[in-house]
């Protein structure tokens, strides 16, 4: 019988006259493999905050190893613990083994060996299965790799418990198995893992935890694992009613196709996978798959690459993204909001610069029609709540820069991945703003709690289908999952 490695005992966390934690009752053994999980804001990053000890409870008890946190709270953090986030605490200028090996290991007085520190990230690299050189600088790394050099920390640190946070930079298909597999490796740790959505990794782990403003609404186990279930624990919802319509059409543009996708076949032996997609007038349609990620999917369809099928957009056949953007399409990724804005460039040039069109034949535009535009959408920016927040900044920059182009179609992808409730709130209202004036919209995601309560239609690709199934939000909930 495994024994016991953490007990969190009514534990409440408050702060300012707001609750984030409310009588949290919850255990965890050693070497188990627990998952996290809830929409934005349920409160599940704050648990895994108090139980690494980088957050106080206001209330409540955490019992570690049989000993109360109240007799070794005087410690930065929970011995024994590492917590591992998007924002990785790793040294950018400094080499991975020096980050593995010499941070908080190197004692004063004692001679370092970066070249033993090099074979001691080689072992365990190789336990792990990663191919990543121990002298490249940590500044080189991506996202990902930053992550999994934590936790080889971790494991050269010996620490009893593991929690990995990726609900602010959710990981693709690639990376999440990736992640199960060196989870799979660590036996000598427990793990805990954070997500917004349905994952590989949650699937994998031994229990699954559901957060929900601030509360644990469920726990399933991996034997009675259930995604329908799951569902209805994260929304708080288990009824076909959730799925009627609640918006009201305002647009008065007659209906009729704004983007068609047919036959589009990837050109691999291998893999025969089928879209076909239509999205009307003042519209939102959603494509989710829930095994794998379909934005790579649709924007090599849509760039034509690997790809053959039929693409049209407003009625006219495009060829590429450049004929694809002229007749109306705009594209929006937000797993990197930074690489669609000039750096170089302030707000003003931004918004104004690369969405006008060229009025003379040297690119000039002129300096009121410049200013006009800029100070329209300003207004629009900084009404938000949240404008002091850089990503939800350049979400709003990058989302009005292809309005000021008058799109047909929208294509947004992975939108309300990270972004504060509020946030998704003022973003969803911007979507219906433009529904109204006959834009249509489509949504690619991998969680079906991101995106269902505002899509009328959803086209759900399930594992193993080569044609994707259309069901309509009046549909029974089980045909979705």
């Amino acid at each position: 019988m495994k024994q016991e490695l953490c007990r969190l005992v009514n534990v409440s966390v408050s702060d300012k006259n707001e609750t984030f934690l409310q009588q949290i009752n919850l255990y965890l053994l050693k070497h188990e493999r627990l998952a996290i999980v809830g929409l934005h804001g349920s409160g599940k990053s704050v648990l895994a905050h108090t139980i690494a000890g980088l957050r106080p409870c206001s209330s409540g008890n955490i019992i570690w190893n049989g000993i109360d946190r109240e007799h070794i709270y005087s410690i930065k953090h929970q011995p024994g613990c590492f917590y591992i986030n998007a924002a990785s605490m790793l040294v950018p200028s400094l080499s991975i083994a020096d980050n593995v090996v010499s941070l908080g290991e190197h004692k004063p007085g004692l001679l370092y060996n970066q070249k033993v520190a090099c074979e001691i990230t080689n072992e365990i690299f190789n336990r792990l299965d990663i191919q990543i050189n121990p002298r490249t600088s940590i500044s080189q790394l991506t996202m990902f790799e930053a992550l999994i050099v934590q936790i080889a920390k971790a494991i050269y640190n010996r620490s009893e418990l593991v929690i990995v946070d990726s609900s602010r930079q959710p990981l693709v298909i690639e990376e999440l198995s990736v992640l199960k597999r060196v989870i799979e490796v660590c036996s000598d740790q427990a793990f805990i893992y954070i997500s917004n959505a349905d994952d590989l990794v949650s699937q994998y782990c031994d229990r699954v935890v559901v957060m929900q403003s601030g509360r644990i609404s469920g726990v399933l186990y991996k034997d009675n694992y259930d995604s329908e279930e799951l569902t209805r624990y994260i929304t708080g919802y288990y009824n076909e009613n959730r799925f009627t319509q609640q918006r009201a059409k305002k647009t008065l543009y007659p209906s009729h196709p704004v983007l068609e996708i047919s036959n589009a076949n990837r050109i691999c032996p291998t893999i025969k996978h089928q879209l076909d997609i239509t999205v009307n007038v003042g519209e939102i349609v959603g494509i989710i798959n829930t095994s794998t990620y379909v934005g790579d999917d649709f924007l090599r369809a849509i760039e034509h690459r690997n790809y053959q099928g039929i693409i049209k957009i407003n009625n006219k056949p495009v060829a590429n993204y450049r004929e694809a953007v002229k007749a109306g399409l705009g594209l929006i990724h937000m797993s990197n909001p930074k690489s669609q804005l000039f750096r170089c460039f302030d707000g003003e040039e931004n918004l104004t610069f690369l969405t006008l069109k060229r009025i003379s034949n040297w690119g000039f535009v002129d300096k009121q029609i410049r200013n006009f535009i800029f100070s329209f959408f300003y207004d629009k920016i900084f009404r938000s709540k949240f404008s002091d927040s850089k990503v939800w900044y350049q979400i709003q920059m990058i989302f009005y820069r292809w309005v000021s182009n008058n799109p047909k179609v929208l294509v947004l992808d992975l939108i309300l991945t990270g972004l504060h409730p509020i946030c998704q709130k003022e973003f969803i209202n911007m979507l219906l703003e433009q529904v109204d004036e006959g834009v249509g919209i489509l949504i690619l995601s991998n969680s079906l709690t991101e995106c269902y309560d505002i899509c009328d239609r959803i086209y759900i690709l399930n594992q193993g289908s080569t044609t994707p199934q259309v069901e309509s939000r009046c549909s029974e909930r089980r045909n979705l999952i």
